[in-house]
């Protein structure tokens, strides 16, 4: 009897998570994608040719678990027509994260936490599918033009965000204003801000995001909560950014929602679906975001059905 009781446990997890996907009602303009394993799907990232997304799963084994034990560090890409979804590369292990698309759309960069070469930054060609270090230092952010590593030498002792020009090897150093956990989120398209995330005790205090304005060494705070905040994912003209928030409650457990925002704070938009949204990704029309929740599916917001044919010209501001 013992012997079966991993597999009842199992089989009700099932029962229940499809029980729920089946339970909730979508708002008008976000669409279930129901080709798409979502287990263990992160880091999303829309090709500049809008045709494909780069993404990776990452299911460490979970031998108490069988049917859900088998491990997973795939990179994949996903045809944005067909939603189907192929293998580009196979690892025996670690996190793989994708960044940032070549304006080709041939390759693109990713992190993998895994090697001990030094070399967490690497390039990975559709062509010729294998990761190629591009960085050696500690992990980074690469720019879209693919000149630029943005990176931090220590994540907990440090306070200083380094720039590195990987052709020059120049570096550019910027103080940051405040003690405590400081991390990389992402560069804005144009490679003029870089998005960071604060917490002053990673353990106690919530997160907020600031934009940090390379030419000048500006820091702006754009928000100021109790929520944890982040990521942060700029649209492709830059205007825009998308970012999750979240918060514990010991009543109802973590509660989760992503906000869209105008960096001059005029306009804001909540999307308006219940559900551990963990990663997103815009299309490069600006019009359609990708939404991966771990515990419910990946899903597609079309962002002018969602919110009105007048997005992002007509809001108001909490909207």
């Amino acid at each position: 009897m013992q012997i079966r009781k991993p597999w009842l446990l199992v089989l009700l997890i099932l029962v229940v998570a499809c029980a729920q996907i089946k339970s909730f009602t979508l708002p008008k303009g976000i669409t279930y994608l129901k080709g798409i394993d979502f287990k263990g799907l992160r880091s999303p990232v829309w090709s500049p040719d809008g045709k494909k997304i780069a993404a990776s799963y990452v299911i460490q084994p979970m031998p108490d678990v069988p049917l859900i034990s088998k491990p997973r560090h795939d990179v994949v890409l996903i045809d944005t027509e067909t939603w189907k979804s192929s293998i580009l590369e196979s690892e025996d292990g670690g996190i793989l994260d994708a960044q940032v698309w070549s304006s080709d759309s041939n390759r693109f960069a990713l992190n993998w936490y895994y090697l001990l070469d030094m070399c967490n930054v690497y390039t990975l060609e559709l062509n010729d599918p294998h990761p190629i270090c591009f960085y050696h230092g500690k992990s980074g952010v690469v720019s879209p033009d693919f000149e630029k590593v943005a990176s931090f030498d220590d994540y907990s002792t440090t306070h200083a965000l380094s720039v590195t020009n990987i052709k020059t090897g120049e570096i550019h150093t910027f103080q940051m204003p405040n003690l405590g956990d400081w991390s990389i989120s992402s560069w804005s398209p144009d490679m003029k801000r870089i998005s960071l995330i604060y917490e002053k005790n990673q353990y106690t205090d919530p997160s907020n995001i600031f934009l940090l304005t390379l030419s000048s060494g500006d820091m702006e705070q754009i928000t100021n909560d109790d929520y944890h905040n982040g990521p942060v994912i700029f649209s492709p003209d830059g205007n825009f950014i998308a970012y999750g928030k979240w918060t514990y409650a010991s009543d109802t457990g973590i509660n989760t929602k992503w906000t869209i925002s105008k960096l001059d704070h005029s306009c804001e938009w909540t999307i308006p679906i219940k559900n551990d949204i963990n990663y997103l990704t815009w299309s490069p029309d600006g019009n359609k975001l990708f939404l991966v929740g771990s515990g419910y599916g990946a899903f597609l917001a079309d962002l002018k059905v969602l919110f009105g044919s007048d997005f992002p010209d007509g809001c108001s501001k909490g909207q």
